[in-house]
């Protein structure tokens, strides 16, 4: 079930930011104005890309159909647990956009095949080791390299799972990298793995037949300079800090070698030529990938993480300059999966999820202090009325005779030894309770915060499915508000 949700904190400034009033009449006109060669051309890849009994290829092909996409990286089991999410949040999105501007729409994951960053995609992590293969060439574009590349590392994997449950999921993985003939193809089948892949469209981009419909762009990029020039015209309007912005380069595209790696080329002949003859040579860089994308899919929406948001930011201009529509940039949900043994420290802390989040491990003093503030107030309270009546009880024994102020002293100093006596059992059960309360803290922030780093950018899907089970994506996708940007806690129940 779902212990808490809260909005995630400052929306990126996207020129159309997210939220039900950002979809209107344009949106829905999408699909019709898109051109009907480049959805044929788009179905006919999806169908060859292994989805020709796709109930989502047969919707996109609707002339009215319009896409929500997000994207990543092609990494060992699905990568960080944050990929799951972003696909639930596309899904549940176009969901709500059907609902709302009654029309089909499809989600859209957008495999990043062509991405030749290995150590972003080569290595996992569960139960705090690293499990990792070698991408050989480095420069290579990974999504066409062998799928046995990542046995080696998924064996380590099984080998070092615990428990009935682990083991399944670690040999189904396996299953599918066996199975599969390339990385692309793997990471594809383990998507539909826990998505219905008659709802989801799972797109890999490196396809000529793709690159031909986005050949003009890339003749213009070549000729032009077009998101360079864009860039400086429109670079002062930037929301983030310059520092932050990725550089643009003269041609934004690189060369595709004879054997599949890549380069960049300073030759603007070169790539003039490969745009205008052979475009599926040429490979968009971050910055033109999201220009690829809006043109090759009737989109209305992407959803990205906040690294994404700051390149996206940098794109309105080249948008403009192609006359392209803009999509409503929604920023990613997080997600938290909570063992049973988490949860249970988490509901014993009493602390709500913002605020056992700012703990630190190192908090034991202030627990403490904590402690015996609670155990100390009561009696410091019944310790004044107690005085109060010591106070009465010596005026009476005065006005009595010395031996009553004898015994009224003696009564006292009795009192005296016991208030100390249960002082120091008061500070011992506050150590004990501030000992306990430091293990609790420590056990969530070790499940939510492995390392110091948030969970779902740590740990993958074997995680979650371990604690949720196998339709953990789906009550994902149930789970989440397609208006909003939040970060949920799942916990076992």
């Amino acid at each position: 079930m779902i212990a808490e949700r809260h909005p995630l904190a400052a929306p990126v400034p996207w020129p159309r930011p997210h939220g039900m009033v950002a979809y209107g009449a344009s949106d829905a006109q999408r699909g019709r104005n898109f051109p009907k060669e480049y959805r044929l051309t788009l179905v006919d890849v999806l169908r060859r890309q292994g989805q020709s009994k796709s109930t989502a290829v047969d919707k996109l092909a609707q002339s009215e159909a319009i896409t929500v996409t997000t994207g990543q990286q092609l990494g060992l089991g699905l990568g960080p647990l944050y990929t799951v999410v972003k696909i639930a949040d596309t899904i549940a999105l176009a969901r709500a956009l059907e609902d709302r501007l009654k029309i089909p729409v499809v989600p859209v994951f957008w495999l990043a095949s062509e991405d030749h960053d290995a150590q972003e995609i080569n290595h996992m992590w569960h139960g705090g080791q690293r499990f990792s293969h070698t991408v050989q060439p480095v420069q290579h574009a990974v999504g066409p390299l062998p799928a046995s590349l990542a046995l080696p590392a998924l064996e380590g994997l099984h080998q070092a799972t615990k428990g009935w449950h682990e083991q399944e999921i670690s040999d189904r993985w396996l299953q599918i990298y066996r199975a599969s003939n390339t990385l692309v193809e793997a990471v594809r089948a383990l998507v539909f793995s826990y998505f219905d892949p008659q709802e989801l469209v799972v797109l890999d981009p490196n396809d000529s037949a793709l690159k031909q419909l986005f050949q003009p762009v890339l003749v213009r990029e070549a000729r032009e300079s077009l998101v360079l020039n864009a860039w400086n015209q429109s670079k002062d309007r930037f929301p983030y800090p310059l520092d932050r912005a990725i550089a643009p380069q003269t041609i934004n595209a690189f060369v595709f070698g004879p054997t599949g790696e890549r380069r960049y080329s300073e030759d603007p002949l070169e790539c003039l030529q490969l745009a205008e003859f052979t475009p599926d040579r040429l490979s968009p860089n971050a910055l033109l990938r999201p220009i690829y994308q809006e043109w090759i899919l009737p989109n209305v929406a992407y959803v990205g993480g906040p690294g994404e948001a700051v390149y996206w930011n940098q794109l309105p201009a080249v948008f403009e300059a192609l006359g392209l529509p803009l999509p409503v940039f929604k920023q990613r949900s997080g997600a938290t999966w909570l063992s049973a043994k988490g949860a249970r420290a988490w509901e014993r802390s009493g602390m709500d999820w913002q605020t056992l989040l700012a703990q630190t491990p190192n908090e034991r003093k202030s627990l403490q202090e904590a402690a015996e503030s609670a155990a100390q107030g009561p009696w410091n309270e019944w310790q004044s009325a107690l005085e109060n009546g010591f106070r009465v009880i010596d005026a009476q024994s005065r006005a009595m005779n010395p031996q009553m102020e004898v015994l009224a002293a003696a009564w006292r100093a009795k009192m005296s030894r016991e208030q100390r006596k249960w002082e120091e059992h008061a500070r011992r059960w506050a150590r004990n309770n501030s000992e306990k309360a430091q293990d609790r803290l420590e056990l969530v922030l070790a499940e939510a915060l492995p390392s110091g780093i948030p969970q779902e950018r740590r740990w993958t899907a074997l995680w979650a499915e371990v604690q949720a089970g196998r339709n953990f994506a789906p009550q994902l996708v149930e789970s989440l508000n397609p208006w909003t940007s939040e970060h949920l806690v799942f916990t076992p129940g």
